[in-house]
């Protein structure tokens, strides 16, 4: 991938403005704090007058603006005032955030990415395992783009063609099969495939564009004045935007800030997983199987390539140690 993809923030992209965008009849007015109503203009062609939302994306002291604009003109080719884009914030660079900026982005949106890690996209320190996406979720992000779907699904290893379920821990016997593929058949929907979570993260990263995605930008705080939100770099840095999205996972630093600290719950069981190079010998008629036992299960999956992917569920007592 190109090497600007993995660039740090820069003030070059950022700018300060005041902005008119197009009234939705749908949301109102007083719902939202960015927004506030200042400005008419009557159109010529039919007389009807035409409101306007003036969006402010000020700068402060030290902050930096990640607003775009660009002329418009009306009917009769006069210049009208500037009208700029919703700059969307996003809080975390993983599949949901990189595939929320997709969406907004194929809406017309204007969006930043920041993240915290270098490993997740280039393949750096622990591999992350495969994910597998069910024939529903490959239909959503088809919606979203087509072309960032077939490269998905050309990528994955698809399992929903092939006997999947589950089975007795210890005799193998086969207690309940699932047939994924015929419902997504009947549906015309893509067949379940599983994929390695880093080249899925690389297929959307090159899809939103490396220019609006900043890695080694880890976002520990936000701030919310009513008119723009600003988000806070652990490096010191902050941008202004209209909307921050929080995607920044498990240990989520928006979520956080936004509800207050919450201590997580332990459930009980530890999971264990890992890949293997193993080629099992059903593997042309099984694509997945869970064994289950007595407060525990494990799962083997293929992931393709001659690699297999296991995971274990164990009751355990609580004060292990997580590796994130």
């Amino acid at each position: 991938m190109a090497a600007s993809l993995f660039q740090k923030p820069s003030a070059i992209l950022f700018t300060g403005t005041q902005f008119p965008v197009s009234i939705s009849k749908d949301i109102p007015i007083e719902s939202s704090p960015c927004i506030h109503f200042n400005y008419h203009f009557r159109s010529k062609a039919n007389n009807q007058k035409k409101g306007l939302l003036q969006v402010k994306a000020t700068v402060g002291a030290g902050t930096q603006s990640v607003s775009k604009s660009s002329e418009t003109k009306d009917l009769d080719g006069n210049q009208l005032e500037k009208k700029t884009k919703l700059k969307i914030l996003i809080a975390g660079g993983g599949i949901g955030g990189l595939v929320f900026a997709l969406a907004a982005k194929k809406k017309g949106f204007d969006v930043v990415v920041f993240e915290k890690d270098l490993s997740a996209i280039r393949g750096e320190g622990q591999y992350r395992g495969p994910i597998q996406v069910q024939s529903n979720a490959l239909a959503a992000l088809e919606a979203i783009d087509m072309e960032v779907a077939e490269e998905v699904m050309e990528a994955g290893c698809v399992t929903g063609d092939r006997i999947n379920g589950l089975v007795d821990g210890v005799s193998g016997t086969w207690y309940v099969k699932f047939d994924t593929f015929t419902p997504a058949a009947e549906r015309g929907l893509p067949v379940t495939r599983v994929i390695s979570r880093m080249t899925l993260q690389q297929i959307l990263a090159r899809a939103v564009g490396e220019d609006v995605i900043f890695n080694e930008s880890n976002v520990v705080d936000f701030e919310d004045d009513g008119d723009k939100v600003t988000v806070v770099l652990e490096n010191g840095n902050r941008y202004d935007g209209d909307l921050l999205v929080g995607a920044d996972g498990i240990w989520s630093k928006v979520r956080k800030n936004l509800f207050g600290p919450k201590e997580a719950v332990y459930s009980g069981y530890t999971c264990y997983t890992g890949i293997a190079d193993f080629v099992p010998a059903d593997i042309e008629s099984v694509g997945y199987r869970v064994f289950l036992g007595h407060k525990q299960y494990f799962v083997s999956s293929d992931v393709g390539a001659g690699k297999m992917q296991w995971y274990a569920f164990h009751k355990e007592p609580a004060g292990g140690v997580d590796s994130h």
